[in-house]
């Protein structure tokens, strides 16, 4: 089924539109699975206890310079690191960095990326570290410290970003806005330039290096329609040493059920620990 058109980036100054198809990952007959396709939906239902706990969605969970770490948000973090160390065999922990509401209508809340397909965090660690040497880290965007080598010690190392989505403040699944992702196997090198972007949150400047995505007929884009709150989707932002990622968008779905809400969204970002690789 064929949607809007998806705006993509094809440099750092022009886009233009194409029409893609974005695929039911529910329904498909393709092979989907973490380890190939980078994306799975995780079914959390049993761990309800724990999400209806959560009061606060705003809240982070671990310490920064404006809020104390939340238990509750620990807690709900806590059953998904337990999640995510059984899709990833190799392991050793999982760190959260920071979370956001998209869609909300509060203070700090952003909204939905809508057909802009992207990755947060570029694939060429190169280019980064330049980008970095004149645009120095903020101590307090974690990503960066991470993806930079900052968390690394004698004997674990970052090999990965992940992202987790899921609809919260909602009486009904997601229809309108949905999350969709691109099949890392279809992506390739050539399919991404490093982008700048430099924005200012009053508190302080964010300067990052996204990733810019160039459009080739050859990508494969899904999404899981009808998204609950009892779904998290797991997806790559960043391999190290490898180029195995998931860029993703959300879209405008014309075919919402009248009286449906808007996607509202929590993003929460998580890095994952091996074992050092010997040299």
């Amino acid at each position: 089924q064929r949607f809007s058109p998806i705006t993509i980036t094809l440099s750092n100054t022009t886009t233009k539109s194409v029409t893609t198809s974005i695929y039911d990952a529910r329904k498909t007959k393709d092979s989907i699975n973490f380890e190939d396709s980078g994306f799975t939906l995780i079914d959390i239902s049993e761990d309800r206890a724990t999400i209806d706990n959560v009061t606060d969605w705003r809240a982070q969970g671990s310490e920064n310079p404006w809020q104390s770490a939340d238990p509750r948000m620990e807690s709900f973090q806590a059953t998904l690191e337990t999640r995510l160390l059984k899709l990833l065999p190799n392991a050793t922990r999982i760190k959260f960095t920071s979370n956001v509401i998209r869609g909300g209508n509060k203070f700090g809340d952003q909204p939905a990326a809508i057909d802009g397909p992207h990755l947060d965090y570029t694939q060429n660690d190169t280019a980064r570290e330049e980008f970095h040497k004149e645009y120095p880290v903020n101590e307090n965007v974690k990503e960066q410290l991470a993806l930079l080598g900052e968390w690394d010690t004698e004997e674990e190392e970052v090999v990965a970003l992940l992202g987790l989505w899921k609809p919260v403040l909602m009486n009904n699944p997601v229809c309108d806005h949905p999350l969709a992702v691109m099949d890392a196997r279809t992506f390739l090198a050539e399919d991404s330039s490093p982008y700048p972007i430099h924005i200012n949150f009053l508190v302080f400047i964010l300067h990052n290096l996204n990733g810019a995505i160039h459009h080739r007929p050859e990508q494969k884009w899904y999404y899981y329609p009808f998204q609950t709150e009892n779904e998290v989707l797991v997806f790559h932002q960043y391999s190290k040493g490898t180029h195995f990622a998931n860029p993703h968008t959300s879209f405008i779905n014309p075919n919402c059920p009248e009286g449906y809400e808007t996607r509202i969204s929590i993003e929460m970002r998580a890095a994952v620990f091996e074992k050092k690789r010997k040299e």
